[in-house]
């Protein structure tokens, strides 16, 4: 029988908030797992809730962040754009990060998405 929705938040929130930070290869740097990617994983750029179906597929693919994160060998390239966070414009440095990763599926390209904003470090902030 496969787990609740709920279930799946519980148990990748322990998993999530355990990482902290893992050495990406490709970066060179420290990738730091905070409350931005844990809330982007739950909600969209809007603020708007995930549906199900596109909150459980984030889920499931999340168990391979670390893995991607430690193995991949290059990095994609840098994209710059402005956000507003609490009606604040910041400038934001956007990469995406590629592994083939096993799956119950197969063999799958797991792309991490990483976000960095004008001062500090890169954190997690999507996956797909």
């Amino acid at each position: 029988m496969s787990k609740s929705t709920t279930e799946m938040i519980a148990e990748t929130s322990r998993e999530y908030h355990k990482i902290g930070s893992i050495y990406c290869s490709a970066l060179k740097e420290n990738i730091i797992f905070n409350n931005y990617g844990w809330k982007h994983l739950r909600f969209d750029g809007h603020g708007h809730k995930r549906n199900e179906q596109d909150l459980r597929r984030r889920l499931h693919l999340f168990k391979h962040a670390v893995e991607v994160l430690k193995n991949c060998k290059t990095a994609g390239e840098k994209e710059q754009a402005t956000i507003h966070l609490k009606k604040n414009p910041r400038d934001v440095i956007y990469i995406e990060i590629g592994h083939e990763c096993k799956t119950k599926l197969g063999n799958k390209n797991i792309v991490v998405i990483l976000r960095k904003f004008e001062k500090g470090p890169y954190h997690y902030y999507s996956i797909r």
